[in-house]
């Protein structure tokens, strides 16, 4: 049989895969339930001969376990297709679809299966970037080990008081439940991404480099690869754009990166993001 995107699959069996730092959720077919494993290498041997479709950052934070899984995989003949993450994000925003590994293991499929699009090899990583891995290193720790701890209070410390903040920033800053309390009771609470990109930017200021690096080590869908704040910092942005259109009454789901109107939001939207990281990198300034 041949796919929408142009792979034969040789009536060999289909697999989508989510890989997250813990576990690995594999669907089998929309109406399958999904199951789980520890990791790539765990989970081949139960798909010998299969055809397997995955995000191209999955094992991405290490070298060595990227090259271990790439020769599991090899060992049990399974041919691996890697797709952008950005495709399965708007997959799952266009379809109002909630962001589990479970459903993105199916979004996944469903790409995979129905859609005209480009997938690549899964290879090696061609460079090691050991600050980036330094960087992820840092907020896996916090984010597994210390339950988001430091990042909060980082953002405690260092974002301003909420009326001092320039109001274009406050959407990217607070989600849009955090926005909607008048008087809070306490302190509102950052997005955690925040303090992830604080911490980014600290550990960079501390190797003596400049805003660029930070910029670069920030990342995006082009430079960012084996970046875990890319993922994250795009979101936001496109949680930004989602609640923008809703305000202005129109229909995310038709519109969202369709409509003319929402191209230029976006655009609008993304050049009011580089701003904030450039704010953002400035808070650190004085540590």
């Amino acid at each position: 049989m041949i796919l929408p995107n142009k792979i034969d699959t040789k009536d060999k069996q289909i697999i989508a895969v989510d890989w997250s730092y813990k576990t690995v959720h594999v669907c089998e077919g929309l109406n399958k339930p999904i199951k789980t494993f520890c990791s790539l290498s765990e989970m081949a041997p139960h798909y010998k001969n299969a055809i397997m479709a995955i995000e191209s950052t999955a094992d991405s934070y290490d070298l060595d376990d990227r090259l271990k899984d790439i020769k599991v995989l090899q060992d049990n003949n399974i041919e691996v297709h890697c797709s952008n993450p950005i495709y399965t994000a708007r997959h799952r925003k266009e379809n109002n679809i909630e962001k589990t590994n479970e459903n993105d293991s199916r979004c996944i499929y469903q790409i995979f299966t129905e859609k005209k699009l480009v997938w690549n090899k899964f290879k090696p990583l061609v460079e090691v970037d050991k600050l980036r891995n330094d960087i992820n290193k840092v907020i896996r720790d916090d984010r597994w080990k210390n339950d988001g701890a430091e990042i909060l209070k980082l953002s405690q410390q260092l974002i301003p008081e909420f009326n001092t903040i320039p109001l274009d920033f406050l959407p990217f800053l607070y989600t849009q439940t955090v926005l909607k309390v008048k008087k809070p009771k306490k302190a509102r609470e950052c997005r955690k991404v925040i303090g992830r990109i604080l911490l980014c930017a600290i550990k960079i200021r501390k190797l003596g480099k400049g805003r660029k690096e930070f910029i670069r080590q920030l990342g995006n869908y082009g430079q960012g690869y084996g970046c875990m704040l890319r993922s994250e910092f795009y979101q936001t942005v496109d949680d930004v754009l989602e609640s923008r259109l809703k305000k202005l009454g129109l229909d995310v789901k038709e519109c969202k990166h369709k409509s003319s109107e929402s191209k230029a939001i976006n655009k609008e939207i993304m050049k009011m993001s580089s701003k904030m990281a450039k704010w953002l990198w400035k808070l650190t300034e004085k540590l």
